[in-house]
């Protein structure tokens, strides 16, 4: 290939063997492979004020995902799976001052239900405590398959008195909704990836602001590099000792990668300023993707002429809609949990780009990362870096090194050589890639 765009048949060709020869893996939030030993649980931490005036109070959400417990049949023709939380908060010398263990048993009518990544438990805990440095330690069972979590974080409770502007931490939500009692109840966001509706809710508390009186609040959305990517200011009535703050961030304008919002609280001469990262990913790409535009350039050996240049002529949100649109209509398993081929497929990009590329070429555009992301890893490599076994030249070029790799699967093998010294390998016999996808 040497970095050439292929013709359409060819891209027909190759789109038919990624979709019969890709394996099916299923991937964790952060894009790294899950392993069947370990619970995927998301974790979110954050500190407000107590309404004890000598204590602080953290508040413990838990997302536990449906299709990472193991489901059995029950008498009632449903299906249960259990698992067990134990919490555990020590202080800064040690001590353990607070803990919760508890059971819990989840119900379902049907296993489709529990194959959706969509579904999930969300278990929130509030402990009040004493203003300073503690250690939160989490251990998740599923007590069918006894796989288990165990997560640790470092936390730093504030103190919150009443004579001065104060703030919670933030706490990004999914949705605000009313229960059947008329209360709003808040819907945390526990996960790294974006929903189909794009929504990012802000939320978070300031403090000893009367009524009758107001505040300013001026946030901003950044990249790590500090670029600005949003930007808003607001006036808000203050409400006492608490005053609630929720803010819709425009979701859809963030491109799929990491973030970070700081917040800005003024009144008068007063000020408190608030730091959140937060990561908005694309569930299926690696992090190595920093934005939607990559994604759909990579999907060259996939996607056919028309569906190329129909991706890559988007813009704003439509990249986004595309990008769904795309691997829902080449989803082998659409009745399953994700999408598998999806994830594999930039896995493999992922993998090329890290181990292939040269000073010219990202490592899914040369010749071994084109070969890697349709067929996966060879069974065997033989590598001749010194070119012991090849000392004529071919192809009218002098050989500095020499690899093959053989697919026993396919009972083929390809061979890449390095004409310059330099990595940059070349598919000898193209023709024997062909042949497999076609």
């Amino acid at each position: 290939m040497s970095g050439t765009v292929l013709p359409g048949r060819l891209l027909h060709k190759l789109q038919a063997a990624v979709l019969v020869l890709l394996p099916g893996l299923v991937f964790a939030n952060s894009g790294e492979p899950a392993s069947k030993d370990t619970l995927r649980v998301n974790v979110e931490i954050v500190n407000l004020a107590s309404n004890d005036p000598a204590l602080t109070r953290l508040d413990v959400y838990l997302r536990v995902l449906y299709d990472n417990l193991q489901f059995i049949k029950a008498e009632s023709d449903r299906f249960t799976a259990t698992y067990t939380t134990k919490i555990m908060l020590h202080n800064a010398g040690g001590d353990e001052v607070a803990s919760e263990n508890f059971k819990e048993e989840v119900e379902l009518a049907s296993l489709a239900e529990a194959d959706d990544r969509n579904n999930f438990k969300l278990s929130h805990f509030t402990f009040e405590l004493p203003a300073g440095e503690y250690q939160v330690s989490m251990s998740i069972e599923d007590l069918e398959t006894q796989t288990s979590v165990a997560i640790q974080r470092q936390v730093s409770l504030q103190d919150f008195p009443a004579d001065k502007l104060l703030a919670s931490d933030v706490l990004f939500l999914d949705d605000v909704k009313k229960d059947e009692t008329g209360a709003v109840v808040w819907q945390p966001r526990v996960s790294d990836l974006q929903n189909e509706m794009a929504r990012l809710l802000m939320y978070f508390e300031v403090y000893n602001v009367a009524k009758g009186d107001s505040f300013t609040v001026q946030y901003q959305v950044k990249t790590p590099r500090d670029s600005v990517v949003l930007s808003y200011e607001y006036r808000e009535a203050g409400s006492g000792r608490v005053t609630q703050n929720v803010v819709d961030i425009e979701g859809e304008q963030l491109a799929h990668g990491r973030y970070v919002t700081n917040v800005l609280v003024t009144k008068g001469t007063e000020s408190v300023e608030l730091d959140k990262p937060f990561d908005w990913f694309l569930e299926g790409l690696p992090l190595e993707f920093a934005d939607i535009n990559k994604a759909l350039e990579v999907l060259l050996y996939v996607a056919s002429d028309q569906e190329y240049e129909t991706l890559l002529a988007l813009e704003g949100k439509d990249q986004y809609e595309g990008f769904v649109a795309f691997w829902k209509k080449h989803d082998p398993t659409p009745m399953t949990s994700g999408n598998h081929l999806r994830d594999e497929y930039y896995e493999r990009v992922s993998f090329a780009n890290r181990n292939f590329g040269t000073v010219r070429k990202e490592g899914w555009r040369t010749d071994r990362g084109w070969a890697y992301v349709l067929l996966g890893p060879p069974d065997t490599i033989n590598s001749d870096s010194y070119n012991q076994s090849f000392r004529t030249r071919r192809l009218g070029k002098t050989v500095k090194a020499v690899l093959i790799w053989i697919y026993y699967r396919h009972n083929r093998q390809l061979t890449f050589l390095d004409t310059n010294g330099f990595g940059d390998y070349r598919l000898e016999n193209p023709d024997a890639l062909y042949e497999i996808i076609d």
